[in-house]
């Protein structure tokens, strides 16, 4: 029923939504597509658009069909996509759902497309999250073990002197902290994830791996106390985390010490 609605409107899809609707019915196209598992006319759909110029609406419907190609585990589909938009513009509205969507990527520990999207949104004018995609650029640097670029990144002007009230100063003391636990410097690491926890938010989503690495630290420099009940509390705050189901095994029984003699106990001869 759609099809011959939104076939003829292609070549229009990057007019100005001022001038016409048209956009509003391409998400729900889309989405039946998907839903009707027609993957294969939806990329086809997906690479007939002009999305150089593609308007906020068209914009969100890419975002949104590249992201149910991840979940689908067709991330070719996702990419093929992605590095044919234009961030800019009229898509900055959009800009948090493609963060998400590059976010999710490099959960799922596809660092290269990661890298590839970070990289565009980290060029993206007047981006108002280019400071955090540098940074998980540096991330993933770190991950592919190219610490000397992570740390170039860290050293960039924008970034070196950033003020402890960013947002992502937080997220920039994380990093600092894995680069100082890969010379392993446990102490200054754990200074720098202590910065990164004060300064952030538990909202923040790099906040359950922040306190997870914060406790695994702990835990290698024989403080299991405090590594558990820092792992407790990411259980606590984040149950449906990866970071929680990674922290649950990490928790050790304590031995209590037991004293010498028993509370009230007397010596007889």
């Amino acid at each position: 029923a759609g099809r011959h609605v939104i076939y003829p409107a292609v070549t229009i899809m990057s007019v100005d939504e001022n001038i016409t609707n048209i956009q509003e019915n391409l998400g729900m196209f889309v989405e039946s597509l998907i839903n009707a598992k027609r993957y294969i006319e939806a990329k086809s759909l997906m690479e007939s658009l002009p999305l150089s110029k593609a308007t906020a609406t068209v914009g969100k419907v890419v975002v949104d069909y590249a992201s149910a190609m991840v979940d689908l585990g067709r991330i070719d589909d996702c990419m093929s996509v992605m590095e044919r938009m234009n961030f800019a513009g009229e898509n900055l509205v959009n800009i948090d759902d493609i963060m998400s969507l590059v976010d999710k990527l490099r959960a799922l520990g596809k660092i290269k497309e990661a890298v590839t999207l970070y990289t565009k949104l980290q060029s993206t004018p007047e981006n108002p999250r280019a400071k955090e995609a540098t940074l998980w650029m540096a991330y993933c640097d770190i991950i592919r073990g190219n610490t000397i670029a992570a740390q170039i990144f860290l050293d960039a002007p924008e970034l070196k002197d950033l003020k402890k009230s960013d947002r992502v100063f937080s997220l920039k003391s994380m990093i600092r902290g894995i680069l100082l636990e890969s010379d392993k410097n446990v102490s200054d690491a754990l200074d720098a994830y202590a910065e990164g926890i004060v300064y952030g938010d538990t909202a923040f989503a790099w906040m359950p791996e922040l306190l997870f690495k914060t406790a695994k630290a702990y835990k290698s420099i024989q403080k299991p106390e405090t590594a558990n009940e820092i792992f407790e509390q990411i259980i606590l705050l984040y149950p449906n985390d990866k970071f929680s189901k990674l922290s649950a095994p990490e928790i050790v029984t304590i031995a209590k010490e037991e004293s010498k003699e028993s509370e009230g106990e007397e010596d007889f001869e």
